[in-house]
């Protein structure tokens, strides 16, 4: 679901980071929706299907010049964004956009 140059990562149990580089706002939501809505029924050995869903949270990042982001802050801001689509029911993608100085303020 996502591109060649794309890095996804487990950093636990059923949580995964997805490192987008250079990625316009509306590529980020197309890329993360195909993550979502794309997921495969999952099969047991004896048969049975289980339903699987993600609540997936983004973060766009504009830097401006000479803006240093930190990785742990971005994933800080990303796990928010998935907190309030849980909050919602799950199932689905909240992107946050952040511009320069809103990285100032972390």
């Amino acid at each position: 679901s996502v591109r060649k140059n794309d890095l996804a990562i487990r950093i636990g149990g059923d949580e995964f980071v997805v490192i987008l580089q250079r990625v316009k706002e509306v590529e980020l939501e197309k890329i993360a929706n195909r993550i979502v809505n794309d997921l495969p029924q999952l099969r047991l050995a004896d048969g049975r299907a289980l339903d699987v869903t993600i609540s997936a949270g983004c973060v766009h990042y504009q830097p401006a010049r000479g803006d240093i982001a930190d990785a742990n802050w971005l994933i800080d801001m990303a796990d928010q964004s998935m907190y309030d689509v849980k909050r919602n029911g799950g199932d689905s993608v909240a992107i946050r956009k952040l511009v320069g100085a809103d990285a100032a303020t972390h």
